[in-house]
């Protein structure tokens, strides 16, 4: 595929701690991040980089007789998907789908034993994007929680347009979906119990394989046509 450059450390590299937490999807008291398959290249004018990433949280409890126990819970299992926007701003706007399991650990616990994916629900705790709004879209309003820096900023960015990319985004990918816009960037945590890109490079790659790998890097590489990135609406400067 043209513009793909796979992760320069081999298939045991992954996004960096810095983006995770940049992101402002995860939140900051992240106890272990683990992942692989990382690939980063440019495709049209869009710089991207994505990989597999796993959040571990660490919660620590204390009975009626004194003894602590830490029990490690994961948070996220999925994608992580980072793409330069092409849009030159400096605020910060996450977006974060209304079914999120509480941030309280009562909330963590329980989603994990109702479900193996648990996406924390990081905002309201955010102090730099902290401000909530409304916007035009009804169905966009009842999917998500929209959470900024800059209001004005934040509807710049989350056109009619986007807004309806973002919506049939939604729908088309199997797992929960959580979108940031931070530092000229967008985001895109994908939650998902599938293990990507899984090859054995010691044997040939048969066919189905193949056309199960071809189809995960089309569906991660048209986020940049489906969210039209390549088009420059504002110039950096």
């Amino acid at each position: 595929m043209r513009g793909l450059l796979h992760g320069e450390s081999g298939l045991q590299a992954r996004l960096g701690d810095e983006i995770i937490y940049k992101s402002l999807i995860f939140g900051d008291d992240i106890h272990e991040i683990h992942g692989e398959d990382l690939f980063r290249g440019k495709l049209g004018l869009t710089d991207y980089q994505f990989s597999e990433i796993q959040i571990v949280l660490e919660s620590e409890s204390t009975d009626s007789d004194g003894h602590t126990t830490k029990t490690k819970i994961q948070a996220f299992k999925g994608i992580v998907f980072v793409a330069d926007f092409h849009k030159n701003f400096n605020g910060m706007t996450v977006l974060s789908s209304k079914n999120a399991i509480s941030r309280s650990l009562a909330g963590r616990l329980a989603g994990r034993l109702l479900r193996p994916l648990v996406f924390r629900l990081t905002l309201s705790k955010s102090d730099r994007a902290r401000k909530e709004i409304k916007l035009e879209s009804d169905a966009f309003n009842e999917a998500f929680n929209t959470r900024t820096s800059d209001e004005i900023e934040a509807r710049y960015i989350l056109t009619s347009s986007m807004m309806e990319r973002i919506l049939a985004f939604r729908d088309r990918s199997k797992g929960r979906i959580e979108i940031s816009f931070v530092d000229s960037c967008m985001y895109i945590a994908i939650a998902s119990g599938k293990n990507y890109f899984e090859t054995d490079v010691k044997n040939p790659v048969d066919g189905p394989k193949l056309e199960e790998l071809y189809n995960d890097l089309t569906f991660f590489f048209g986020l940049i046509e489906g969210f039209d990135l390549n088009t420059r609406i504002w110039n950096k400067d």
